[in-house]
């Protein structure tokens, strides 16, 4: 256990990224390996201050930051690229923005006195059952018209869609991207 506390704690060493506040100002927060999105992070701003203020400061240190706001991921971005900015409306709401970064610009990024943490991305998938769910959310897992008890359950499971067709409109489909395993078609 000794050991691999200490192989933990070389790794971050290495990549000069720790749960530590010190000497940085921010916490990290690491998303588990097999969810992580690489060089992709999530930051907060403090309430006191606003997402744009920290993008302005960031500017000024890192002028080749790119600012890709129209929510488009596909194609892959570059390194240092702003995808998003986002508000949190919670009893004290804060603002924050993310994107995909090179390990210079997180550090930087940690020592910002504006910042409240910096988190890795990840994938994050639903499982489970939920109780009381909406009618047309609960019909969808049913075969046969849920009556009864089951009428405002919803099942996720690993079936879920299987043999389903579904039809989207929008504009931002990137169709070749590898999730959708070469089904998707215009």
């Amino acid at each position: 256990m000794k050991l691999l506390a200490t192989a933990a704690l070389t790794w971050a060493s290495v990549r000069g990224l720790s749960d530590s506040p010190s000497p940085y100002h921010a916490p990290y927060h690491r998303a588990p390996t097999h969810s992580r999105i690489a060089k992709h992070y999530m930051v907060a701003v403090k309430p006191s201050s606003s997402a744009q203020a920290v993008l302005t400061s960031l500017l000024t240190t890192f002028p080749a930051l790119n600012l890709n706001l129209d929510g488009s991921i596909y194609p892959p971005v570059e390194e240092n690229t702003i995808r998003h900015t986002y508000t949190i409306q919670e009893e004290e709401p804060y603002e924050g923005f993310a994107g995909k970064f090179s390990d210079d610009m997180v550090k930087h990024m940690l020592q910002h006195p504006e910042i409240m943490y910096v988190e890795e991305d990840q994938e994050v998938h639903t499982t489970g059952h939920q109780h009381h769910a909406p009618w047309g959310l609960a019909r969808l897992s049913h075969h046969k018209r849920p009556v009864g008890s089951e009428s405002g359950e919803y099942s996720y499971d690993s079936h879920s869609g299987k043999g389903c067709t579904v039809y989207v409109v929008d504009t931002g489909i990137y169709k070749e991207h590898n999730g959708f395993g070469g089904r998707a078609t215009f």
